[in-house]
């Protein structure tokens, strides 16, 4: 029987956008666009405490059960979010430029953070490599604003 607890910290910045804004060269040489102008920054995604626990019981000769819980944060990440939905992309108006509400959701969006939980038993011979079923459950909190 072996009990383990531990937890890891995890800092990253993810630096993003541009400061060229092609908006009107395009528009003139025919392309539809839409209203996007270039927003430029950073956003860091930090937790000093990030808990995980393990157990793991060998109750029988092969058999094995054992249970996983785990907290993990997705820091934020820049290329799989330059479409419109992201920090970076699809911001602004005619009236508030964009910078302005990168700068502004900057104060109050916070990574996605998961409470994962792992149920499993596990049964090894020689006629079976590794015969192992689990239950994987994770609670997800979505990134979320500070009011």
């Amino acid at each position: 029987m072996t009990f383990l607890a531990g937890f890891k910290s995890l800092t990253q910045t993810t630096h993003g956008g541009t400061k060229a804004d092609y908006t009107d060269q395009l528009a003139a040489e025919g392309w539809n666009t839409y209203y996007r102008h270039p927003v430029s920054g950073s956003l860091t995604a930090s937790a000093a405490f990030l808990p995980h626990f393990n157990f793991d019981y060998h109750f029988l000769s092969h058999h094995e059960f054992y249970w996983d819980i785990a907290e993990n944060m997705r820091a934020y990440d820049y290329f799989a979010q330059t479409g419109g939905d992201n920090p970076w992309g699809g911001l602004g108006n005619a009236s508030r430029p964009a910078q302005v509400v990168f700068d502004e959701s900057k104060k109050v969006l916070r990574p996605e953070r998961t409470w994962n939980y792992v149920v499993g038993y596990r049964y090894d011979s020689r006629y079976f490599l590794s015969l192992c079923g689990f239950l994987p459950y994770g609670l997800l909190q979505p990134p979320r604003l500070n009011h």
